[in-house]
């Protein structure tokens, strides 16, 4: 598992577990608050589907930190505001990072929190799913058109 993957699941995964990892790296680990974890605003772009264009949505508040252990940084920014699960996902970059002895621990609760992530992804996308329209299959028009002519 990369470090994309793990930031991207960290940012949408349940705190609790993050946080108990994180309270077992901080018995064994000093770490260092390089940016206390803060509120932001982040630019929301997106891709047009026809011309395939970039266009700016809107802003979307962030919450970002910063921290160190033993030389090695950890970034997080999540959505929303969250100053606790922000630090707590920089603790857990910062452990990866830092190779530290409770790395194998964290990539173990990475690998469940990416199961979880992707059962409930899945489970959404079904439900989704089942409320789409298939316009072909709907009765009710002349399928030549005429009905559209003047």
């Amino acid at each position: 598992m990369d470090k994309k993957e793990i930031f991207e699941i960290l940012m949408q995964s349940d705190s609790v577990k993050i946080s108990e990892a994180v309270k077992k790296i901080s018995e064994k680990n000093k770490i260092e608050l390089v940016k206390k974890p803060e509120e932001g605003l982040l630019m929301f772009r997106a891709v047009e589907s026809v011309e395939e264009s970039e266009f700016n949505v809107g802003e979307v508040l962030i919450t970002e930190c910063e921290v160190k252990i033993n030389e090695s940084t950890g970034y997080s920014m999540i959505l929303g505001i969250d100053q606790k699960k922000a630090y707590d996902c920089a603790v857990i970059m910062a452990c990866i990072e830092a190779d530290t002895g409770e790395k194998e621990y964290v990539l173990n609760i990475m690998n469940e929190l990416k199961a979880e992530f992707y059962a409930k992804y899945k489970f959404e996308k079904e439900v989704i799913n089942s409320t789409s329209v298939k316009f072909d299959l709907m009765g009710g028009q002349d399928k030549s058109g005429a009905h559209n002519k003047a």
